[in-house]
């Protein structure tokens, strides 16, 4: 490892450490989970001063069989989302660099912050719509209202109808603001945009 790097910094829950190999470019971080665990996604988070570009997600249950769960390509640094295809039990997983495999690529060398492991979520059409017909606004970025095109409300975003929608004007990055017109608790936001 590098220098003052430990294993644990990538399950430390501290985003201001980081696990790094030194000797090859490409290297592996196995995370134990200790118990066979159902998962429906998991997350990987990397610093911008070295992240890979491109790596892979092998789960196990016995740390010597593997399979491949999810591939990663074209990322960055931030916190990665790996969403398998659907839910595994699996007690064991790899995260393989991919990219940079060489020096003086974009990213320099793979660098793990963060690994996030989490359970399947429920399907969000399962879960009622806190957002539906609430009231809706839409805001440019220094938080003046935005004018809208043509045939177009920031209701439209919460009707429930996905023929609707809701689009700035004048001004290309532009808020929509959901009062939910209580405090709740949320998981999952989805955002449908049209072709």
């Amino acid at each position: 490892l590098q220098p003052g790097d430990q294993v644990s910094y990538a399950t430390d829950g501290d985003l201001g450490t980081a696990v790094q190999a030194t000797g090859q470019y490409r290297w592996q971080l196995i995370v134990d989970l200790q118990q066979p665990t159902t998962l429906g996604s998991m997350t990987v988070s990397m610093p911008q001063r070295a992240f890979g570009t491109a790596f892979h997600v092998d789960a196990s249950t016995d740390s010597s069989a593997w399979t491949t769960v999810g591939t990663v390509t074209d990322s960055g640094w931030g916190t990665v989302p790996v969403v398998f295809s659907s839910p595994l039990s699996t007690r064991y997983l790899r995260i393989v660099a991919d990219k940079p495999d060489n020096g003086g690529q974009t990213g320099g060398q793979m660098a793990i912050n963060e690994v996030g492991a989490y359970a399947p979520a429920a399907p969000a059409t399962s879960q009622p719509d806190l957002a539906l017909g609430k009231p809706a606004q839409a805001l440019y970025i220094d938080g003046t209202q935005a004018q809208m095109q043509p045939n177009s409300l920031p209701s439209y975003a919460v009707d429930g109808d996905p023929t609707t929608y809701a689009q700035a004007t004048q001004q290309y990055r532009w808020i929509e603001q959901v009062d939910l017109q209580q405090p709740r608790s949320l998981d999952v936001i989805t955002l449908v945009q049209p072709d």
